[in-house]
């Protein structure tokens, strides 16, 4: 089942974004009031969504710490490889996040999601012997 976002699934929160577009054209009267409505709930959404993106990275970040911990500090090469607990999907993509090793480091990605404002840099996860 698709994760909720502020109540909705994705394809309707995909379907009320490109609303957006729409309502850039409506003139001023009781529609205008509406249009602008739509682009605070869309506000809220959005800033609904970024926080839990991040407790979900953080949780995720935390379960390689965890991985580390019990295979003597190697970082695992995928993220599947984590058993210990279970990893949570992006809530922005309903997806796994992105994982990638980079030499003695890993690094988690938030990839772009059609959220408004800056994008959500990488975490980057080192272990410390």
């Amino acid at each position: 089942m698709a994760r909720l976002w502020g109540g909705l699934k994705f394809d309707q929160i995909a379907r009320l974004q490109g609303a957006d577009q729409r309502l850039k054209s409506v003139k001023p009267g009781p529609l205008a009031v509406l249009a602008a409505f739509h682009v605070a709930i869309m506000d809220c959404l959005d800033y609904q969504i970024r926080l839990d993106r991040r407790v979900a990275a953080v949780r995720v970040v935390e379960a390689i710490r965890l991985y580390a911990a019990s295979h003597d500090g190697k970082l695992p090469e995928e993220l599947s490889q984590i058993t210990e607990v279970p990893l949570p999907e992006d809530p922005a993509t309903g997806k796994p996040f992105e994982y990638r090793r980079d030499g003695a480091a890993s690094v988690l990605s938030l990839p772009e999601a059609g959220l408004r404002g800056r994008p959500t840099p990488p975490y980057r996860i080192t272990i410390r012997k």
